[in-house]
C-alpha cells in the first residue's frame, strides 16, 4: 500500500512538472508574438501573426516567423524571416533612408508592411500564400506617373503593369511615406465586368484590358485610386475604389449585425428580465414595487430592460423565503404574501392550526365559562376522590349519598346505579333543592317514563327548589364539582354535554348557551336519541306559551329561515321559518349586529330614537321639513319629518 501511495505521488510529480513546462512555453509563445491581425488578400481571409523565432536571444541576430491561416482551407503557410530580410524590407516600407531600431520596427503600424508582402497564388482552387522577397520597387512596366491630390497633400502616383497584375506606388516628398495597392488581372477582368452590368462602362470601353486600351484603363483606374487617412494607424492609406466599396458594404453589414445583435440581445435580456423580477405589493406605502429574485433588492421603478411589458400582479398566496443576517450570517425563515404586502413568521398551516386553537378556546370558554383555576381544580380533584370512599365508610349518610349520586351521574355516567342513590337521596329529603335540581335534570337526561308526565314532574321539583333556593347558591359548588368538571375531562361525550346544557337550561335559565350546548353535542353524535329528544323538546318549550318561552326563536334558527322582507339600511329582517315545530309562529324579525331574535315586531319609533341618539348625525342642509341623519353601523341615510314627528328611510315615505 506504502508502494502504491509513493508511486501515485510520483506520477501526481510528473504531471504537475509537465503542466508546469507546458503552462512556461505556452507563456513563451505569446510573448514572442509581435503583431497579429485579420488581412484579406483579394477574395481570401487570413490570420496573419508574427513572432520571434526564439525570444531568449533579442540580443543577437534574430529571426521573425510569420504563420498564416487560411480559415478556408485550414492550411497554415510559415515564412522565416532574418533580421537582414526584416530590417531591408521595413526600411523600405517606411521610406526611411537610415536603419531603424527594434523600437521602430515592433511597432504595428510598421510591421503590418510585412504582411503587405504577401501574395496569393490559386492552384487548381486551392490557395496558396508566398512572400514577396524582392525590393519595394516593384518589377514590371511603368505605364503612367502622375501628381495627385489627396487629404490637402500632393502625392507621386506610379503604375505598373505586369501580365499577372496593375501595381500603385505613391510616395509624398514632404513625409517620404510610401503607399502600394495592387489588383491582379483576374480581379481587375471581373471588376470591369460589375462595372459594365452596372452601367458605368460604355460598350466601347469594355474592352479596356486589351494592350492598344492602355490609356483609357490607366485614366480609369486612376479615376478609382483612393488616398485617405488610415481609419486605425496614423498616416495614409492607399487603395482602390472596389476596395473602398467592399469595406464600405463591410461596415454596413457589421453595422446592420450589430443592430440585429443588438435587438436579439435586448430581447433576451427582456425575456431573462421577465424571469428575473416580480411585482410586489409594499403594504406601508400602499404602491407597488419590484423586486429582483437574485439579488432581493427592490426598486419602485419598473426595470428599463422590461420595456413597455408589464408584469403580472402577484399572486394571491403565501409562500417561504429565507433571509440571511449580513453580520451573523444566521438564515431566518418567514413567510410573505407579495399581492397583500404582509409578512408573518408563521405558515398558513401553523396560522390555521392557531386560529383552530383560538376558535375552539373561545367555543370551549362560550360553553364552560372562564377558565377554571389550579386551586379549583385541586378542589374538584380531592372532592372527587373522597366522595367515593366516604360512601364506602358512610353509605347512609346523605351528603355521602348526594355526593356519590352526582358522581356516578356526571362523571361515570352509570345512570342505573345513579338512579338508585338518587332515589335514596329523595326518600331521605325530598325538598332540599339541590337533590331536587340534580334529580330533575336526572330525569330529562334518561328520559326515563313518558316524556310528557316527566317534563312536568321536573318542573315542579324545579320550581319548589326556586322557592328554597332562589338564588341558586346551594347548586353552585356541585355545579363546578361535577357538571363543569365532567366537561373539562370529557367534552367530547354528548352526554356530558346533556348533563350541562340541562344545568344552563333548568338551573341558570341561560337559553341561548344551553342551545349552543346542546347543538355542539349533537355535531359530536347527531344520532344519539337521549340528546336530539332533550334538544327537541327544549326548542318546542321555547315559543310563547312554553316553559321555556323566550322574545324570540333561538339563534339556530336564522340559519334554515328565509328573508321576508328587509327595510333599506335597516339592521332588522323580517324572516320565515319553514321548519317550525309550533304553528302561528313561523315569522320572526332578527337582528344582524345584536344576534337578537323576536316574534313581534320591534317599536320602530323608539328604536329610530336610539339610532338618533348613539350613532347617526345630521348631514346635507334642511329640506323643508325633512332633516337627514347619517347611521355610521349602516352607512345609510334615513329622515325625520318635523311636521307628521315621524321617521322614514327615503323622502316622502313615511315608516
Amino acid at each position: 500500500l506504502g508502494h502504491q501511495r509513493e508511486m501515485l505521488e510520483d506520477r501526481r510529480r510528473k504531471i504537475a512538472e509537465l503542466r508546469a513546462r507546458l503552462r512556461e512555453k505556452r507563456e513563451r509563445e505569446q510573448a514572442a508574438i509581435v503583431y497579429r491581425d485579420i488581412v484579406r488578400i483579394e477574395h481570401v481571409f487570413s490570420a496573419v501573426t508574427i513572432y520571434f523565432y526564439d525570444e531568449c536571444h533579442l540580443d543577437r541576430a534574430n529571426t521573425m516567423v510569420i504563420e498564416v491561416y487560411v480559415p478556408a482551407s485550414k492550411e497554415t503557410f510559415r515564412f522565416e524571416l532574418d533580421e537582414g530580410t526584416i530590417r531591408e524590407t521595413l526600411r523600405s516600407a517606411a521610406g526611411s533612408g537610415e536603419n531603424l531600431s527594434w523600437d521602430e520596427m515592433l511597432r504595428s503600424e510598421v510591421l503590418c508592411h510585412l504582411s503587405k508582402r504577401l501574395m496569393l497564388r490559386v492552384v487548381r482552387g486551392r490557395p496558396i500564400f508566398l512572400f514577396s522577397r524582392r525590393n519595394l520597387v516593384e518589377q514590371g512596366v511603368l505605364i503612367d506617373k502622375r501628381v495627385i491630390r489627396a487629404e490637402g497633400a500632393m502625392f507621386i502616383l506610379s503604375t505598373f503593369r505586369s501580365p499577372h497584375e496593375v501595381v500603385f506606388y505613391t510616395y509624398q516628398p514632404k513625409s517620404r511615406e510610401q503607399l502600394r495597392a495592387r489588383v491582379t488581372a483576374e480581379k481587375l477582368r471581373s471588376w470591369i465586368d460589375e462595372s459594365s452590368q452596372s452601367c458605368e462602362l460604355t460598350a466601347s470601353d469594355l474592352h479596356l484590358i486589351h494592350p492598344r486600351n492602355q490609356d483609357k484603363l490607366v485614366e480609369w483606374l486612376v479615376k478609382r485610386v483612393v488616398v485617405r487617412n488610415h481609419p486605425i494607424h496614423d498616416g495614409m492609406q492607399l487603395l482602390l475604389q472596389y476596395e473602398a466599396e467592399e469595406e464600405r458594404i463591410t461596415k454596413l453589414v457589421v453595422k446592420v449585425q450589430a443592430q440585429w445583435r443588438r435587438l436579439k440581445s435586448k430581447r433576451t435580456a427582456k425575456d431573462k428580465a421577465l424571469g428575473r423580477y416580480e411585482k410586489i405589493f409594499v403594504r406601508e406605502y400602499r404602491t407597488f414595487a419590484y423586486r429582483d429574485l437574485e439579488t432581493g433588492e427592490r426598486q419602485w421603478s419598473k426595470p428599463k430592460l422590461l420595456g413597455e411589458v408589464s408584469l403580472a400582479d402577484p399572486v394571491d398566496e403565501w409562500r417561504e423565503e429565507v433571509s440571511c443576517d449580513p453580520e451573523t450570517g444566521v438564515a431566518t425563515r418567514y413567510f410573505v404574501n407579495h399581492a397583500t404586502g404582509q409578512s408573518s413568521w408563521f405558515s398558513e398551516e401553523d396560522a390555521a392550526r392557531m386560529v383552530q386553537r383560538r376558535f375552539r378556546q373561545k367555543h370551549e370558554s362560550d360553553i364552560i365559562g372562564a377558565k377554571i383555576q389550579l386551586p379549583d381544580i385541586v378542589k374538584a380533584v380531592k372532592f372527587i376522590q373522597e366522595a367515593r370512599g366516604k360512601y364506602e365508610q358512610e353509605p347512609t349518610r346523605l351528603a355521602n349519598i348526594v355526593n356519590y349520586a352526582l358522581l356516578t351521574h356526571c362523571i361515570d355516567l352509570d345512570f342505573v346505579k345513579a338512579r338508585v342513590l338518587y332515589g335514596e337521596a329523595m326518600m331521605a329529603s325530598p325538598r332540599h333543592p339541590l337533590i331536587c335540581r340534580a334529580f330533575g335534570i336526572f330525569l330529562l337526561a334518561t328520559r326515563h317514563g313518558p316524556p310528557a308526565e316527566t317534563f312536568q314532574r321536573v318542573c315542579r321539583m324545579l320550581n319548589d327548589a326556586a322557592v328554597v333556593d332562589p338564588t341558586v347558591s346551594k347548586f353552585d359548588s356541585a355545579a363546578e364539582i361535577y357538571f363543569r368538571w365532567a366537561v373539562l375531562v370529557n367534552s367530547k361525550n354528548p352526554l356530558v354535554l346533556l348533563n350541562y346544557a340541562l344545568l344552563y337550561q333548568c338551573v341558570y335559565k341561560k337559553y341561548d348557551i344551553a342551545d349552543k350546548i346542546y347543538r355542539t353535542a349533537l355535531s359530536f353524535d347527531p344520532c344519539n336519541t337521549l340528546v336530539f329528544e332533550n334538544y327537541e323538546l327544549f326548542t318546542s318549550q321555547r315559543y310563547p306559551g312554553g316553559e321555556y318561552e323566550c322574545a324570540g326563536p333561538p339563534i339556530s334558527v336564522v340559519n334554515r329561515s328565509t328573508i321576508l322582507e328587509t327595510k333599506t339600511g335597516s339592521e332588522w329582517s323580517k324572516r320565515v321559518d319553514p321548519e317550525c315545530p309550533r304553528p302561528g309562529f313561523e315569522v320572526f324579525y332578527y337582528n344582524r349586529f345584536t344576534k337578537e331574535t323576536r316574534f313581534e315586531a320591534p317599536d320602530w319609533d323608539k328604536w329610530y330614537k336610539m339610532r338618533v341618539s348613539t350613532r347617526s348625525k345630521i348631514v346635507g342642509s334642511k329640506t323643508g321639513s325633512l332633516v337627514e341623519y347619517f347611521d355610521t353601523r349602516t352607512e345609510t341615510s334615513f329622515f325625520y319629518d318635523l311636521l307628521t314627528k315621524r321617521y322614514q328611510e327615503r323622502p316622502g315615505n313615511l315608516n
